[in-house]
């Protein structure tokens, strides 16, 4: 059981290096739009985006210039 809140445990860019992945093979790996369409995840493409900001300034003043944007990570579909 996790005790801490993810923002906890956040690190700053420039505490972190790169992470180097391998290309998919296709066997094992695959590539970002084939991995979300293996989960069978379904939606209407008019809905809501289900990530929302409390404070519409806060990526562009303090997560983009420290943190590197984690918003970009947020959703493994790459998506909003």
């Amino acid at each position: 059981i996790c005790v801490e809140p993810d923002h906890a445990t956040l690190k700053k860019a420039k505490d972190c290096k790169p992470i180097q992945y391998p290309k998919p093979d296709n066997k094992i790996t695959f590539d970002l739009l084939s991995s979300v369409a293996l989960t069978n995840t379904n939606h209407d493409h008019d809905q809501p985006s289900h990530l929302t900001l409390k404070n519409d300034s806060i990526p562009t003043s303090i997560n983009l210039p420290v943190y590197d944007g984690p918003e970009q990570r947020y959703c493994p579909a790459g998506r909003e």
